[in-house]
């Protein structure tokens, strides 16, 4: 299916006129699982990809939401159950340029980010979220325990500039952390790779997340509460 500007007027698409948190979060949810395609074929293709049982809620009750705020469309859910994912997809050319002309870039190891993400904190912290949301984890180690309690945030990009950016920020923000370059498995291609990752362990981090930027997929929201009752805690 192609898409031109006549045919986007006719869908009612609108552009966001100004910076804002929501577009933040948006374009933090592309760095994470989205996919734009920037290609001359006429292809203009918005995607976000999910796991298809562990992200319904997230990408029904999140995503679609906010990408009708945003862009005034309802986009498309697939669901391929042979690959145990569903995606968010919508084909516009309006939104694909929108996307561009912010400086939004994805494609492999290359990774653009919009400068006014940066900028300033309210924006920072709603791009995180989004990125956290889609392609960070929350993982429990069991250390020096029987049973896994020891909380460990986890964010990896495959670009070195993206990862030192984030990693800055959240040193400023008050979080203890390593980063570097981390190898590890890869289930969609069922290969080892190197990744750059940020990695947020403890208690304290995982509150001072909660706290400042916090999650909204359910699924990190339960590794969450799991941890503070693992831990015999009412509330970090």
């Amino acid at each position: 299916m192609r898409s031109n500007k006549k045919l986007d007027m006719k869908r009612g698409i609108i552009i966001p006129k100004h910076n804002s948190e929501k577009l933040a979060e948006f374009i933090g949810i592309l760095a994470g699982d989205g996919y734009v395609n920037f290609k001359k074929d006429h292809d203009y293709t918005v995607s976000i990809t999910g796991h298809m049982v562990d992200d319904e809620e997230y990408h029904i009750k999140h995503i679609l939401p906010l990408f009708k705020s945003l862009f005034g469309l309802d986009p498309k859910i697939i669901i391929a159950t042979n690959k145990n994912a569903r995606y968010v997809r919508v084909r516009s050319r309006t939104i694909v340029n929108f996307i561009k002309k912010q400086g939004f870039y994805k494609y492999k190891t290359k990774i653009s980010i919009p400068k006014w993400i940066f900028r300033e904190e309210r924006y920072t912290n709603k791009f995180l979220r989004g990125l956290v949301d889609t392609d960070g984890s929350i993982s429990l180690k069991k250390r020096y325990r029987l049973i896994p309690y020891y909380p460990v945030i986890s964010i990896t990009v495959k670009n070195e500039k993206l990862i030192r950016r984030i990693a800055i920020y959240l040193k400023k923000k008050g979080f203890s952390l390593w980063y570097g370059l981390s190898r590890g498995y890869d289930k969609r291609f069922g290969r080892y790779s190197f990744v750059y990752k940020v990695q947020l362990s403890g208690l304290k981090n995982l509150s001072l997340w909660n706290s400042t930027i916090s999650f909204l997929n359910p699924k990190h929201i339960h590794k969450y509460k799991y941890a503070i009752n693992i831990n015999g805690l009412e509330g970090i």
